[in-house]
């Protein structure tokens, strides 16, 4: 039985439709050209080079890529525009689509320099993501039900896949594409593949994304963290807000003495991760972790129970070869400290340090008041920006920026601004074109969970001298902090390993087993003080009694466990760690001789008048930038051009234009006018859906008209 009738009509295609794959792109273009954006960004995206098409062409060829057909590579795109190449460029003026060898050459002529210089307002001004970040229900509330601004940074690495290429005197040496753009990065979790660094700076409550870096292996971390504050600063200069309610959250790998003074230095506030363990070992700090009211982080419930304490001002000190650009030294620094204490085997991985069945975790913080963010909320804030990582598989997923456009640093970076450009559209889109946002809701009572305080440590034996020693340096040495003593238990395990093996490539040095210490070749005794982890690659590291020299020795994995599970009457292990300053190391070493070297400033108290829970952004991100792919869906774009009437014949050996015939340089009008249309394209833009399309596309109400006067 037959259930219907089929009926198949053959009909002309219409030549006028825009493909289907390029309709969000087509609406992002014509959003912007109605906004003036693009005339705009033909002043701005400028590229110094000889011919070719200019900035914006590139500009537009990205857009459309990016909101059409990421994942398929700028060959499949290029094939997929064929025809439509014309229609296209008359969407925003241009009399063509540039060709993906024309791409080619723009992106990798352009430098990095040229990019920064437009990146900012692209990223905020021009995609009208301001609009979104003054939305209320965008915004973070403290524990006094004040809004905050905060701003969350993670730098990405993307390995580059580099195959083996066959090597012989006969073959020239190797030379590969990507040698500009990547580096080798450390042996970690990319073991040491060549890689980029993208450092990404959002919005946390919008997922606005402010700022883009670029960089070669793991990256100029002190570099990049400066653009940071200067990209933080610009995004509030330009809400016209101030400092005061801004807020900064980074990893552990920028919680050392210079990116903490830069943010002192520049007013913002700023919460990061401390791996300096041997704060635990001061006593004052340790008695107030007794006394502290311990409660309970808000979580998610998909990971440990943690509690926090508050231990107040504790000042911290730089390492002993870290230094500023100019060669000075960094000062101490006073910061807000707080502690979380969470259940955990013996011997487990991950950050914090291990004590007694607990895994203990340092937070670092300028410019915070407990009155606005108690400890628990400061932990709180510091786990929300794992949001970013979200963001980031969104990128990738949405966008597939981990992809190799050029291998030109400027032209990579150019074409990530221009992928997080798309996202930023696509967020300011969807509130524009959704229904006015309610302010959000009314802050709820805070609710605190106590816990149990540590239980008291056994204090440290004091630390015997030899009976007899012919050394003149022992004879003179001052008593060492808990962290450099060495107890019997720990010493033992030193004295099991196979130093002949471990000094092979320090010729002179050898172990001295009376006195417990490395002796150098000019006779100076360095003393054990720590196992240090950097991902899980160990290194023990060994200091003389004056703070002056040091030394460092890289030493198996199961070796080091075996001296950091070698207790002794202090019951704390070294503790396993991460740094990213070559000149400043997580062992915080005393450089006064005092056996406890106070570092507590000032003690916290406990009644801190927080009536409030913390609030989060109530908006949906995702949600938002989903509304124009929605509605793309639904339109149909049909462009017909405008009819130009023939340019007069020249014969192919007759240049009748001197400037034409010398090979002038070309102003920017010049070169803007070579690739723009002669007329006025007339698009119509056909939908089945009730949103207010006619919002995105209306010009803004100004005198002078949305049209392109240099396009």
């Amino acid at each position: 039985m037959v259930a219907c009738a089929v009926e198949v009509r053959k009909e002309a295609a219409d030549k006028l439709r825009l493909p289907w794959s390029f309709a969000e792109g087509a609406l992002l273009l014509l959003g912007l050209e109605r906004r003036g954006v693009l005339a705009e960004a033909a002043r701005r995206v400028w590229v110094d080079r000889q011919g070719g098409f200019c900035g914006v062409d590139a500009l537009v060829y990205l857009v459309l890529y990016f909101a059409s057909m990421p994942g398929f590579g700028l060959r499949a795109m290029w094939g997929a525009v064929g025809e439509a190449g014309t229609r296209l460029g008359a969407l925003v003026g241009r009399d063509t689509v540039m060709s993906r060898s024309s791409l080619s050459r723009l992106l990798g002529a352009i430098q990095v320099a040229e990019v920064n210089q437009f990146a900012r307002w692209l990223l905020l001004e021009a995609s009208g993501v301001l609009a979104v970040l003054r939305e209320e229900v965008a915004q973070t509330v403290d524990a006094q039900g004040v809004a905050r601004r905060v701003f969350a940074y993670d730098p990405v690495r993307i390995a580059i896949r580099h195959r083996g290429l066959p090597e012989d005197e006969d073959l020239p040496p190797p030379n590969r594409r990507t040698q500009r753009l990547g580096a080798p990065g450390r042996t970690a979790r990319k073991r040491g593949e060549v890689v980029c660094s993208m450092g990404v700076l959002e919005d946390l409550g919008s997922s606005a994304v402010l700022d883009v870096q670029l960089s070669p292996g793991n990256g100029e971390a002190r570099t990049m963290f400066k653009q940071v504050v200067e990209a933080v600063l610009a995004t509030l200069s330009s809400l016209g807000e101030t400092l005061e309610p801004a807020i900064l959250l980074a990893d552990g790998e920028f919680g050392t003495v210079p990116y903490l003074t830069m943010c002192a230095e520049a007013g913002l506030a700023f919460i990061t991760r401390s791996s300096r363990y041997d704060l635990l070992d001061d006593p004052a700090i340790w008695q107030r972790l007794l006394n502290a009211r311990w409660v309970r982080v808000e979580d998610s419930k998909s990971g440990p129970v943690r509690y926090a304490a508050d231990v107040g001002s504790v000042r911290i000190f730089p390492g002993q070869n870290t230094r500023r650009d100019g060669g000075h030294r960094y000062g101490p620094l006073d910061v807000r400290l707080v502690v979380t204490r969470f259940d955990a085997p013996d011997g487990g991985h991950g950050c914090g340090h291990q004590i007694d069945g607990s895994r203990y975790e340092l937070f670092v913080s300028i410019g915070v008041l407990a009155s606005s963010l108690p400890a628990a909320d400061v932990v709180a804030m510091f786990y929300a920006r794992c949001g970013q990582e979200c963001s980031f598989q969104q990128h990738q997923h949405d966008l597939d920026v981990q992809r190799v456009f050029s291998t030109n640093t400027g032209g990579q970076l150019f074409a990530w601004v221009v992928a997080l450009f798309v996202w930023n559209l696509r967020l300011a889109a969807g509130v524009q074109l959704s229904p006015p946002l309610p302010p959000r809701s009314a802050p709820s009572a805070r609710q605190c969970i106590l816990g149990c305080p540590p239980e008291p440590r056994p204090s440290a034996p004091e630390a015997e001298a030899p009976a007899s020693d012919p050394s003149p340096v022992d004879s003179v040495e001052p008593q060492v902090s808990a962290a450099s003593r060495l107890d019997d238990a720990r010493a033992a395990a030193l004295e099991r390993l196979n130093w002949s093996t471990l000094l092979r490539h320090r010729p002179g040095w050898s172990w001295d087993p009376i006195r417990r210490g490395l002796l150098t070749p000019d006779g100076l005794l360095l003393r054990f003080v720590a196992v240090e982890w950097i991902r899980h690659r160990a290194k023990l590291r060994f200091i003389d009694v004056d703070h002056k020299r040091q030394a460092t020795l890289a030493v198996p994995p199961d070796l080091a466990r075996g001296i950091s599970t070698a207790r002794g009457s202090s019951g704390r292990s070294p503790p396993p760690t991460a740094t990213d300053e070559p000149g400043e190391r997580s062992i915080d070493l005393p450089t006064a001789p005092e056996p406890h070297p106070t570092r507590l400033i000032a003690e916290a108290t406990d009644n801190d008048h927080a009536p409030y829970s913390i609030g989060w952004s109530e908006l949906l991100r995702a949600a938002a930038r989903n509304v124009l792919s929605d509605l793309a869906a639904t339109v149909e774009i049909t462009v017909r051009q405008p009819r130009i009437r023939p340019s007069r014949p020249t014969h192919p050996l007759v240049e009748p234009r001197r400037a034409r015939r010398q090979h002038r340089r070309l102003t920017r009008e010049e070169r803007l006018a070579r690739h723009a249309t002669r007329g006025k394209a007339v698009v119509r833009v056909t939908t089945t859906s009730t949103q207010p399309l006619e919002d995105w596309l209306r010009p803004p109400p100004s005198d002078v008209p949305a049209a392109r006067p240099t396009m």
